[in-house]
């Protein structure tokens, strides 16, 4: 992560650049690890925001599931915008400001341009 720029980076594109030259593994405490230290990794380049380590891991892992639920063939049932906003911006579970901000645009971004497996 410390070979990483992520200073002009929103969290999706910040985590696109981290996952490309390898593949997550499956296990879920595993893909846990990476994105933790994912997040301390993000926060190094965005101690001048509210951001705080909590929100950039929520925001990655909610990343990693709406890839697969846009993406993936076997997902039967899409993820709309509607639910994945309502799923992250509705339960309150992001503190700060800047992250609650960026949830639409993750959700567009991600939606056209998948993460590659």
């Amino acid at each position: 992560v410390a070979l990483f720029d992520f200073k002009r980076d929103t969290v999706d594109a910040a985590l696109r650049k981290f996952v490309t030259g390898f593949r997550l593994p499956g296990e879920a405490m595993t893909i846990d690890k990476f994105m933790s230290i994912f997040a301390k990794g993000y926060m190094q380049h965005h101690q001048d925001t509210d951001l705080i380590e909590d929100d950039v891991y929520i925001l990655a892992y909610s990343i990693l599931m709406l890839n697969t639920g846009l993406h993936n063939p076997s997902v039967r049932s899409r993820t709309n915008k509607r639910d994945f906003m309502a799923q992250i911006l509705g339960q309150d579970i992001l503190k700060s400001n800047t992250a609650k901000q960026m949830v639409e645009g993750i959700y567009d971004r991600i939606s056209t341009n998948p993460i590659p497996k």
